[in-house]
């Protein structure tokens, strides 16, 4: 969604892991590698969030260039696994916003006649998430501190419970 929210119809955009599918537990198909093989540019996410792009990448062929979106970051090191992180990092919008910026760069590279459309997109798009931002800090400060906690079935808000003062719970 965020190359979208930059690139909007400027570029045809593809994606390998179906809308709401599990990218950590996708498996990749033959209509994955042709995707990849025919890219001009791929975004990843990096931080072991999508163990098996590199795999498919390397056997597709391509010639496309590879962004990793998390460049930037200061990634949370997983207590459970030896050099492997947390790749929820959008989970702090501050983080988001990175995400967003290395997206409008790699953008530019690859398509320069188009530079200000997508620089002027990152803007608008910067600016409200600098509202979310503050939107959930405004809505974090309205619960008590003692009452600041997060249950999840998922381990995904590491980054959110750091960045807004929220301690995480498993179901």
């Amino acid at each position: 969604d965020m190359v979208y929210q930059i690139a909007q119809d400027k570029l045809d955009q593809k994606l390998i892991v179906p809308i709401g599918g599990d990218p950590h537990l996708h498996e990749p198909t033959p209509r994955d590698a042709k995707i990849v093989a025919a890219a001009d540019q791929i975004f990843v996410n990096g931080l072991t969030f999508e163990g098996w792009i590199t795999e498919l990448i390397a056997n597709s062929g391509t010639a496309a260039v590879v962004d990793t979106v998390t460049e930037g970051i200061d990634a949370i090191q997983s207590t459970t696994y030896k050099d492997s992180y947390d790749p929820h990092a959008w989970m702090d919008v501050e983080n988001g916003m990175k995400y967003v910026v290395n997206i409008k760069n790699s953008l530019v590279k690859l398509d320069p006649d188009n530079a200000a459309y997508y620089e002027e997109n990152c803007k608008q798009y910067l600016d409200k998430l600098k509202s979310l931002d503050l939107y959930i800090k405004d809505r974090i400060q309205e619960i008590p501190v003692d009452k600041r906690i997060l249950i999840t079935s998922h381990d995904a808000f590491e980054y959110y419970g750091k960045k807004y003062g929220l301690k995480l719970e498993a179901i």
